[in-house]
C-alpha cells in the first residue's frame, strides 16, 4: 500500500527544513513506515520541541506543496493541535497536523525523510493501544488487529506498552472499553451484511482477533 502523493511531497520537501528535526512523525504514517498495510489521508506529528523554525518550515513547505498542486491552504488550531489544510473546492484533501504529546513511551529513532524525526513501532503502538480504549475506530481494529497477526508484538507486549502510556488506568477498564466498541460495531455492521466475500473474511479475522486482545488474561497486579 503506497502513501498518497501530497504526503510523499510534504514529507520529502519538509525534510529539508532546518526545523524539521524538532517534528517527530507518528499516528498513520509512521505505523506505514513499520507495517504498510493500509494508507492514510494525513499526517500526524508531534512537537519535539515547539519553536518559530519548525513553525516556518511546515508553513513553507504547505505553502510550495499547495502551489505545486493548484490546491488552497488554510490553518486552525484547536485544543493544543495546528493542522494546516490543503483543499480544493472548498473541502479539506489532505492535511498536516501537529500537537504536544503528554507522555512518551520511547524517543524518536530518524525518518527516512532528511531532518524529520519518526516515533518508534513500540511508541506508534503505545498511541495506538490508547486510541483502541478510547475510541475503538475502525482503523484502530484493523492496525492493531494487523500488528498482532505479523507477530510484530503479543497481545501481553501491547497492554504492557498501554499501562506505560495511561499507568493510572486498569488493564480490565481498557479491555471493557475495547469490547464496548467492538459489540457497537458487529451490531450496525454484522459481518453478514458485507457482500464482497474477501472484505467480509478480513473484518471477521480482525474482529475476533482485537476481541481476543479484550479477552486477555493480564495480571495488573504483577506490573505495580
Amino acid at each position: 500500500m503506497e502513501l498518497p502523493s501530497l504526503a510523499l511531497s510534504i514529507l520529502h520537501s519538509l525534510g529539508q527544513e532546518e526545523g524539521a528535526e524538532h517534528l517527530e512523525v507518528g499516528g498513520g504514517i509512521a505505523l506505514w513506515h513499520y507495517t504498510p498495510h493500509r494508507s492514510t489521508n494525513d499526517i500526524d506529528a508531534w512537537w519535539l520541541q515547539e519553536n518559530s523554525d519548525s513553525r516556518a518550515a511546515i508553513q513553507r513547505t504547505m505553502e510550495k506543496v499547495s502551489a505545486e498542486n493548484g490546491l488552497d491552504l488554510s490553518s486552525r488550531s484547536q485544543a493544543g493541535c495546528t493542522s494546516w489544510d490543503l483543499k480544493k473546492a472548498g473541502k479539506v484533501v489532505f492535511a498536516f497536523q501537529v500537537a504536544p504529546k503528554t507522555a512518551r513511551v520511547e524517543p524518536p529513532g530518524p525518518a527516512r525523510w532528511g531532518r524529520l524525526r519518526m516515533e518508534t513501532l513500540a511508541e506508534n503502538l503505545s498511541n495506538k493501544m490508547n486510541a483502541l480504549v478510547q475510541r475503538g475506530a475502525p482503523r484502530d481494529i484493523v492496525d492493531v488487529a494487523t500488528v498482532l497477526r505479523l507477530g510484530l508484538f503479543t497481545a501481553d507486549e501491547l497492554w504492557t506498552l498501554w499501562q506505560r502510556k495511561r499507568p493510572e488506568l486498569s488493564v480490565a477498564l481498557g479491555q471493557a472499553n475495547i469490547l464496548k466498541y467492538l459489540n457497537a460495531l458487529e451490531s450496525r455492521r454484522p459481518l453478514e451484511s458485507i457482500a464482497d466475500l474477501q472484505e467480509r473474511r478480513s473484518a471477521e479475522q480482525n474482529r475476533a482477533t482485537i476481541r481476543g486482545l479484550a479477552t486477555f488474561k493480564v495480571d495488573d497486579d504483577a506490573r505495580l
